[in-house]
């Protein structure tokens, strides 16, 4: 499916129907991503329409001339949720996409029920970490790797399964991505709203980062003052790729943002999600 938004066709696969769930990936991703990561959650729960995005330069969304910064990111992000989800939504996101689902409130005044962001929180940037730190290490682990050599300094954790989640989640839009539109929005200013008192969000919000992140976890629990209904979460054994190396605690502490979020309706609707 796809919706124009500022002359950029939009795309994004839906999944059933009921209160929106609006997944944003990383960067570079692609919607693939997300929905391998968020759909093992609503086997058995019901009242979600989940939707995920492939943003603009990444999967099957084209960048545009116009769109320059990631504050440009953001407004049109902003801009897609409003027609698409209808009157009320929640937001996750991984990476970049956190960045996103951390912005998307202060965007735009538009009632969000909860909001869920994976690894980091900083500047959107990743830092080059001086001497990787890896907790865990098959034999054969490096010789295996193919087209994942260039990310090598981001696994913790360095075993086969590990390997086997980036290869099949993420590595399809690493390999797909539009560089040159990518790289010319990363050359300037980070969001904007980062340099900004974060805006209180009072709905259920889940905040989730390695404990070997190397963007850093130590400016989280900072955020929590803007974010009375917040979980904060901070994992060992995981860096960046956290969705990889602990994704049972990932999918567990996903899943109970998604009963609070559901919860939240409830108290707020007489029709929210229900749980089976």
């Amino acid at each position: 499916m796809h919706i124009t938004v500022r002359s950029i066709d939009v795309h994004y696969q839906e999944v059933v129907a009921g209160v929106p769930v609006i997944s944003l990936h990383g960067w570079p991703a692609e919607h693939g991503q997300m929905l391998a990561m968020m759909e093992p959650l609503f086997a058995r729960r019901q009242g979600w329409r989940r939707i995920y995005v492939d943003l603009p330069g990444m999967g099957k969304t084209p960048g545009a001339d116009w769109l320059t910064s990631h504050d440009l990111m953001l407004k049109l992000i902003a801009e897609f949720i409003e027609p698409v989800a209808g009157e009320r939504a929640a937001l996750v996101g991984h990476s970049y996409g956190a960045q996103l689902v951390r912005g998307a409130p202060a965007a735009r005044h538009w009632p969000i029920c909860g909001c869920a962001a994976a690894v980091a929180w900083g500047d959107g940037r990743v830092a080059a970490a001086a001497r990787p730190v890896v907790l865990a290490e098959e034999p054969g682990f490096v010789a295996a790797l193919r087209m994942e050599k260039p990310f090598l300094d981001l696994f913790v954790v360095r075993t086969m399964p590990v390997l086997d989640i980036v290869r099949a989640q993420a590595m399809p839009g690493v390999l797909a991505a539009g560089y040159n539109f990518l790289s010319r929005i990363d050359a300037g200013p980070s969001f904007s709203y980062l340099s900004e008192v974060p805006r209180p969000f009072p709905g259920p919000e889940l905040i989730c980062s390695g404990r070997q992140e190397p963007g850093g976890y130590q400016h989280l629990p900072a955020l929590l003052q803007s974010y009375p209904r917040s979980t904060c979460a901070i994992l060992d054994r995981a860096g960046h790729l956290l969705f990889a190396e602990q994704p049972r605690l990932f999918q567990a502490l996903t899943s109970e943002w998604l009963y609070r979020a559901e919860e939240y309706l409830d108290a707020d609707t007489s029709n929210g999600p229900e749980q089976t």
